[in-house]
């Protein structure tokens, strides 16, 4: 880790090493621990903070992932999986508007079926509580 830390050329294998443990390797720790350093390295990278987003959701953070996940969308605006994560992340801290605005926009705009439905399933949903309360 101090040859990575000492070389900033070798900022491509901490990333990579970063979306490898957050996914396929499935190891968070691990994962955090170099998506924490790319970040250091290259803080621009929205793909190393959408993982740290992702991991403290998964750890329950709800919180830091809504910060993080809202300043990924700043500059990522048309992504609807990550406008999913970013819904979530909000509804769980109680933005529930902001929770639905950004799950109207999955449904009306995601080019993938699955996530369309599930973002309108969330929104019956929610308009169901509307109005049964």
């Amino acid at each position: 880790m101090d040859a990575l830390a000492a070389n900033a050329d070798l900022y491509p294998a901490v990333s990579r090493l970063a979306h490898l443990y957050a996914g396929p390797i499935n190891d968070p720790e691990k994962a955090y621990k170099y998506a924490r350093q790319a970040s250091e390295m290259s803080p621009e990278d929205v793909g190393i903070r959408v993982i740290l987003a992702k991991l403290a959701f998964r750890e329950g953070d709800h919180e830091r992932a809504d910060v993080l996940f809202q300043n990924c969308l700043t500059e990522n605006k048309a992504d609807t999986g990550l406008m999913t994560q970013a819904a979530w992340a909000a509804y769980s801290v109680g933005r529930v508007d902001d929770a639905k605005s950004l799950m109207e926009t999955v449904a009306a705009g995601s080019k993938d079926p699955a996530e369309a439905a599930a973002a309108k399933l969330f929104l019956d949903f929610q308009n169901e509580s509307s109005t049964a309360g």
